[in-house]
C-alpha cells in the first residue's frame, strides 16, 4: 500500500483550540490574542511526532457561501459570528503553514469536508490510507476501508483509529448512514430542519430496521406507531432536503495531485522565527530553535549604579535630575504591607536604566536626612503636574503618600497593570517575576535583605544594603516601562490614572486603560455602595470617551 495521506479539517482545529483558552486567552508580545495559533500548531507538531505523515494537507472552507447556503439559505445561520481576534489569527497561521511548505487547500462554494471527501476518494482508488483529524460527525460518512478518522487519546497519548466498526459501536449507526441519521434527526450545529419530532434514539431505532430513508419511505405504511408515520410523512420534503445538504461531495475538480502534498522535506526551522515573534518560545524551542529564543531576552541586564541620598544637596541634585529627565520612576518604602499603617522609612527614584537613588528617612544608622525636610522637596517634585510618574503596584505609593502629606498628581504608567494588560496569563506580577522574564534579571529578594522575620524592615539593614535593594526597585521598573510602553503602542493602548472625589470617599484612585472602544476600570476600594460606585463609573465612562488620545 502507498504512503497514507493526511487532512487536518483546519477551522474544526482552530474554533477547538481558540475556544479551548477562552478562559484564560494566550496573547503575543503586541498583545494580539494566540490562542488559536497555539492550540492548531500543537495539535500539529504532535501529530508530526506521533504518526510521521508522508503526505499531508491542511483543509480550509471557503470563504465565500457554498452551494449548500444557495440551496437552503437558512443553513448554518444559527451559529454566532465568529469572534474577530479569531479570524485574525488565520492569516498567521497559513504564513506559518506556507513557510514550512504545508499545502493549504480551500475550493470556493465548497466546504472542508467536500475537499476532504474527495481526497479520501482519491486515496481509495490509489489503494492509499487516509486519516482525517477532526471532531466533524459529518465526516463519519466517508469512513470505511483505508479511510479513518483520527481522535487523540489524552490517556494513552496515541491517536484512536475510527473505523466502520468504531463508528456503528459509538453511534449505534454504519458509516453510510450518517446521511440517513441526519435526514431524520436534523442537525442543530448546521440548523439542518430533518424531521421535526424525530430525534436520536427514534433515528437509530429506525436505520435499525431500515438501510436508509429511501426504504423507510418506501415502507412507510409499516412504519408504527401511527404518530411517527404521520411526522415523517409530513416532513418527507424536509427530510430529502437535509439528506442532500449532509451529503458531502466527492467528486471534486482539484488543482492539485496527492504527490504535490507530500511533507518529507517539511522545513520545521522556517517557522521557528515566526513562532518566537507570536510569543512561543517553548513550542520553537522544541522545533531546534533554542539560540534563537535567547536573543529575544537580554543574556543579562546588568545592574545599576545606585547612590544613598544622606544630605541636602544631594538631595535637591537628584530633585533637579527627576525635574530635567520629565519622566521617573518612583517608589516607597515602608514598615508594613498594609497600606491604611504604613509608614514611609525611604524613597526610591530612576531617571533612567541603571540611574538610581534611595532616601532612607529613617534607619538604625546615624545620618539620614529628617522625614519633614524630605517631604517638602518630594512635595514640590511628586505634585508637580508637568512630570510623569512611573510605579510599579503605585497605587500603594498613592494611598500612603497621600497619608503622609502628598498626592501623586501626574501618575503616569503602572507597570504590574501593563504587565496584567499584555500578558494576562502569566502566573505572577510581581517585580521579581517581571524581571526575571522580561529583563532575564535575577532581582534582589527582600528576604534576602531584612531575613526571615516577617516583622523586619530596611530601618534594620546596613544603608548600603537597603539601597542595592530599593533603588533596584525604582531602577527594574523603569526598564520594564520601556519595554511595555512600547508593547502597549503597538495594541493601540493607553493606561490614566484617575483621581475621583466623592462625599462618601475623600479619592477613589481608580486605573483605566483604553483600547479601541474598551475600557476596564479597576479599583482596591469598595466602600460605598453600589448605587453610588456604578454612577460615578457611569460619569467616568462618559467624561473618558469625550477625552481626546494623548
Amino acid at each position: 500500500m502507498r504512503d497514507a495521506l493526511y487532512l487536518i479539517d483546519g477551522y474544526g482545529l482552530i474554533y477547538r483550540s481558540y475556544f479551548a483558552f477562552l478562559k484564560n486567552p494566550l496573547f503575543s508580545p503586541e498583545g494580539k490574542n494566540t490562542s488559536a495559533v497555539f492550540g492548531f500548531f500543537r495539535s500539529f507538531f504532535q501529530l508530526l511526532k506521533l504518526r510521521d505523515p508522508q503526505y499531508l494537507a491542511v483543509i480550509m472552507d471557503s470563504k465565500a457561501p457554498t452551494f449548500r447556503h444557495e440551496r437552503f439559505p437558512e443553513y448554518k445561520a444559527n451559529r454566532e459570528k465568529a469572534p474577530e481576534d479569531l479570524h485574525a489569527q488565520i492569516p498567521v497561521l497559513e504564513e506559518i503553514l506556507g513557510a514550512m511548505g504545508v499545502a493549504v487547500l480551500r475550493k470556493e462554494g465548497f466546504e472542508a469536508d467536500d475537499i476532504i471527501a474527495t481526497l479520501a476518494s482519491v486515496c481509495t482508488r490509489e489503494s492509499r490510507g487516509c486519516y482525517i483529524l477532526t471532531n466533524d460527525k459529518d465526516i463519519l460518512q466517508i469512513v470505511g476501508g483505508d479511510v479513518y478518522v483520527l481522535q487523540y487519546d489524552k490517556l494513552t497519548g496515541s491517536y484512536k483509529e475510527v473505523g466502520r466498526e468504531e463508528v456503528l459501536d459509538s453511534r449505534g449507526i454504519h458509516p453510510e448512514q450518517v446521511r440517513d441519521y441526519l435526514a431524520l434527526a436534523g442537525d442543530q450545529s448546521d440548523n439542518l430542519p430533518g424531521v421535526k419530532g424525530v430525534g436520536i434514539k427514534t433515528a437509530q431505532k429506525l436505520l435499525a430496521d431500515y438501510r436508509n430513508i429511501d426504504e423507510i419511505y418506501d415502507n412507510l405504511a409499516e412504519v408504527k406507531p401511527e404518530s411517527l408515520r404521520k411526522k415523517l410523512a409530513a416532513a418527507k420534503e424536509k427530510a430529502y432536503l437535509t439528506y442532500d445538504l449532509a451529503t458531502l461531495r466527492n467528486t471534486l475538480s482539484l488543482d492539485y495531485t496527492i504527490k504535490q502534498l507530500s511533507v518529507q522535506s517539511l522545513k520545521t526551522e522556517a517557522a521557528i522565527p515566526l513562532l518566537i515573534e507570536q510569543g512561543m518560545k517553548s513550542m520553537a524551542e522544541e522545533l531546534g530553535g533554542g539560540s534563537a529564543v535567547k536573543q529575544e531576552v537580554p543574556d543579562h541586564t546588568s545592574s545599576g549604579s545606585y547612590e544613598t541620598v544622606l544630605d541636602e544637596l544631594s538631595l535637591e541634585r537628584w530633585r533637579k535630575r527627576a525635574e530635567e529627565s520629565g519622566i521617573f520612576a518612583f517608589d516607597t518604602e515602608t514598615d508594613s504591607l498594609d497600606e491604611i499603617k504604613a509608614k514611609p522609612i525611604g524613597f526610591s527614584l530612576a531617571v533612567g536604566p541603571g540611574e538610581a537613588c534611595y532616601i532612607p528617612i529613617s534607619s538604625f544608622q546615624t545620618g539620614v536626612l529628617a522625614p519633614e525636610l524630605v517631604r517638602r522637596r518630594l512635595k514640590e517634585l511628586l505634585e508637580n503636574t508637568s512630570l510623569k510618574i512611573i510605579g510599579q503596584n503605585i497605587k500603594y505609593d498613592y494611598k500612603v503618600l497621600k497619608r503622609w502629606g502628598i498626592e501623586l498628581k501626574n501618575i503616569h504608567f503602572d507597570t504590574m497593570i501593563a504587565s496584567w494588560l499584555l500578558y494576562s496569563n502569566i502566573r505572577s506580577f510581581s517585580l521579581d517575576n517581571l524581571a526575571l522574564k522580561f529583563l532575564n534579571y535575577q532581582t534582589i529578594r527582600y528576604e534576602e535583605v531584612v531575613g526571615k522575620d516577617k516583622s523586619a524592615t530596611l530601618v534594620e539593614v546596613d544603608i548600603t544594603r537597603a539601597t542595592d535593594y530599593a533603588a533596584e526597585d525604582a531602577d527594574i521598573t523603569f526598564r520594564l516601562f520601556k519595554i511595555f510602553q512600547s508593547r502597549l503602542k503597538k495594541r493601540d493602548c493607553r493606561i490614566s490614572f484617575i483621581t475621583w472625589r466623592c462625599p462618601w470617599l475623600r479619592s477613589w484612585p481608580i486605573w483605566s486603560c483604553k483600547a479601541s472602544d474598551s475600557i476596564w476600570i479597576t479599583s482596591s476600594n469598595s466602600a460605598g455602595s453600589w448605587k453610588q460606585s456604578s454612577a460615578i463609573i457611569r460619569k467616568i465612562f462618559s467624561t473618558y470617551a469625550a477625552a481626546p488620545s494623548t
